[in-house]
């Protein structure tokens, strides 16, 4: 088991939940960018019980880039990173997660990697900025006297660009 214990919660972890884990268990220590993407490709599933209203579970992205299911907590950024049953599953509570770990294996582990390379491409999420950018810049100037436009740049369309997902593998090996 891979895990992050902030040194706020070590003590609660010692205490109360390393004693919980079975001898089948390998506690981990962090590891860098490399190990995790190697633990991820390996996983079977990752288990995200986020507890607050994470803005983007950037953990759970990276799984289903790797083709990890991922299991999580309904709450959050987990609706918008997961499809149910598509890409693993959310759930209401912890006892719900621990419920459904036996069903991950109905998730392709393709469609995690095609999930994430549609959804969350560098050149979709780059469009999506700036078009609400001018959408922004569009209210702002419909609240302007008539005749003060001052962002006239809003309306210059993009050049085409298309997402190669192996030249970003490449670039991130």
């Amino acid at each position: 088991m891979a895990l992050r214990v902030h040194q706020g919660e070590r003590a609660y972890f010692e205490e109360r939940v390393e004693p919980l884990l079975g001898p089948d268990v390998t506690l981990l220590p962090e590891v860098g960018t490399p190990e995790k993407f190697e633990w991820l490709r390996r996983a079977k599933v990752v288990i995200f019980p986020s507890q607050w209203e994470e803005p983007f579970g950037l953990v759970m992205a990276e799984a289903l880039a790797c083709g990890t299911p991922v299991i999580a907590l309904d709450r959050g950024a987990a609706p918008e990173i997961l499809t149910e049953g598509v890409t693993g599953f959310m759930r209401g509570s912890e006892a719900e997660l621990a419920a459904t770990i036996a069903d991950v294996g109905m998730i392709a582990p393709l469609a995690c990697r095609q999930h994430i390379a549609t959804h969350f491409a560098p050149q979709r999420i780059a469009a999506a900025y700036v078009d609400a950018y001018r959408r922004a810049i569009a209210r702002h100037d419909a609240m302007q006297p008539t005749g003060t436009r001052t962002h006239e740049y809003a309306d210059t369309p993009l050049p085409e660009t298309r997402y190669d997902a192996s030249s970003a593998r490449e670039n991130h090996s």
